[in-house]
């Protein structure tokens, strides 16, 4: 059987350094500070006009499993959606806008079938306001996504957007609750004709990878098995230097090579 190696060099350093680029710049939006320390309050909920993540208290209230927060009485998750890693943007006020990605849960939320009342949005807001408050969140924005934000989502297409029906005109309502294990991100969208809300909850953390490279035994067996293995080496970013995980992949294909001269490698 004719065997070959295919190797495939990661265009993730040409997507890693604009991603670079874009993160660096949305750092160091977000680590701008004004001068005023003033806050408003909207409908009883304290919503912050400047924004420094550091500054906001860590809750060391009970918080439960995720998603942590149940429907309101009287209403039920539809459509619910939960996914390992998911990435969504949170505004902090009409210029600030950061990307946070992590464990991730959406639902609609839906009046059930025995409430006789009609849809209460009202309501169902207050429920979970006092209850992210309740746990010591705080209310970072309110508003449709401001201008940043849009120009990222036409741009990049999120698939947590395309869960908001890929409308921008719905008006959302972000917390945030930090707690010792690290971020919670809620948000409720609303639009006007529409009698339901959407709910979305992202526990933040970094993206965890799970394919690991192939050591050269398990290169010879797919080789066997097949005629072909296909492996993936990374280079640094900007550079022609490979990444650790490259050098690895390189000499477990070396050690396969030496005991087979009639293997080809193809790029």
């Amino acid at each position: 059987m004719k065997k070959s190696l295919i190797l495939s060099i990661s265009l993730m350093s040409l997507f890693n350094a604009c991603n670079q680029k874009e993160n660096k710049e949305n750092s160091q939006e977000q680590q701008t500070e004004a001068t005023s320390k003033k806050t408003k309050r909207f409908e009883n909920t304290e919503v912050i006009t400047t924004f420094d993540i550091n500054k906001i208290p860590v809750s060391k209230q009970e918080i439960g499993t995720f998603p942590y927060l149940s429907s309101p009485e009287g209403y039920v998750y539809n459509n619910e959606k939960s996914k390992n890693y998911e990435e969504k943007y949170f505004c902090f006020n009409d210029s600030l806008v950061t990307k946070i990605g992590g464990k991730y849960f959406f639902s609609k939320i839906l009046k059930k079938e025995d409430n006789k009342n009609e849809y209460e949005k009202s309501f169902v807001i207050k429920s979970y306001e006092n209850a992210i408050k309740k746990l010591g969140g705080i209310q970072i924005y309110e508003g449709v996504y401001n201008k940043k934000a849009q120009d990222l989502i036409s741009k990049e297409n999120p698939a947590s957007f395309e869960d908001l029906n890929n409308d921008l005109s719905r008006k959302n309502i972000q917390f945030l609750l930090k707690v010792p294990s690290g971020n919670i991100w809620f948000e409720l969208s609303i639009h006007d004709r529409d009698n339901e809300i959407f709910f979305t909850v992202i526990q933040e953390e970094g993206f965890k990878q799970t394919i690991s490279i192939l050591k050269a035994d398990e290169i010879k067996k797919q080789l066997d098995k097949t005629g072909k293995a296909i492996l993936y080496i990374n280079f640094d970013t900007d550079k022609a230097t490979l990444k650790d995980d490259g050098n690895t992949a390189v000499s477990e294909i070396a050690k396969v090579m030496q005991n087979d001269i009639n293997l080809k490698v193809s790029i």
